[in-house]
């Protein structure tokens, strides 16, 4: 089957606005190598279309394979960190195009660094990334240096560990019910890290503590973005 064949078969499925991300992560490689006259093997169709129904069935083929493309920028993926959901790419390109002039960024809980990697290849901020994880933190900094970026790491529950002030503060913050985990973990099908999902009893447990206590680690006219849920939502110094 061709590239462009799988695009329309698959155009109605749930997942369809993330056909060329599909693509990227079933054949290995950056989207701008895949071309429209691509032939594409009978497996790689089948789990392309088995992904783009339902995305959280890619996850343990993500893990088994140890490496990703997010935004075509090569990662490695362990079981320590969360494999980056392409849902958070308008994240990503909402912060490159309307804060990239910004000097100096926070991003709390990075995990693969992925979010903070992409960032840092289109401006010229001082980034600075953190996460409660240290195995998290060992993967972040390797995805940084084989992409050529300069990125300070520092292990900090949250805010725990930062000192000085930021332009811009940004996270996806776990927001998985503690509740659905246990579930989820009790029948043996958690796989992903479950420090990268728990989003505490009502999931909004680490947005809200983020949004608390973010003011004072931004400068006076600095602005805080955070995604939940799929949802932007970006407060300035003075709304917080």
């Amino acid at each position: 089957m061709l590239v462009k064949e799988l695009k329309d078969k698959i155009r109605d499925t749930e997942f369809a606005h993330c056909t060329e991300a599909i693509l990227s992560l079933v054949l290995d490689k950056p989207r701008e190598n895949i071309k429209d006259d691509d032939i594409i093997s009978d497996n790689d169709v089948r789990l392309c279309e088995e992904f783009a129904v339902d995305f959280k069935k890619s996850y343990p083929f993500i893990y088994e394979r140890g490496r990703m493309y997010f935004m075509d920028i090569p990662l490695i993926i362990t079981k320590d960190v969360f494999s980056p959901v392409f849902a958070t790419e308008p994240f990503v390109n909402k912060i490159i195009n309307d804060f990239g002039d910004k000097k100096d960024i926070l991003e709390i809980g990075t995990g693969s660094g992925a979010m903070a990697i992409a960032i840092a290849k289109k401006t010229i901020a001082n980034i600075t990334a953190t996460d409660i994880s240290s195995e998290a933190l060992k993967i972040a900094e390797q995805n940084a240096k084989q992409n050529n970026v300069k990125i300070k790491f520092i292990q900090s529950d949250l805010f725990e560990n930062i000192t000085g002030t930021y332009d811009l503060i940004f996270s996806n913050p776990p927001q998985s019910k503690s509740g659905d985990i246990d579930t989820i973990e009790k029948d043996g099908k958690l796989v992903i890290p479950r420090l990268a999902c728990d989003g505490g009893n009502d999931g909004f447990y680490l947005y809200n503590k983020i949004k608390s206590e973010a003011k004072k680690y931004l400068n006076n006219n600095g602005t805080l973005i955070l995604q939940y849920d799929g949802y932007i939502n970006i407060y300035n110094y003075n709304e917080l």
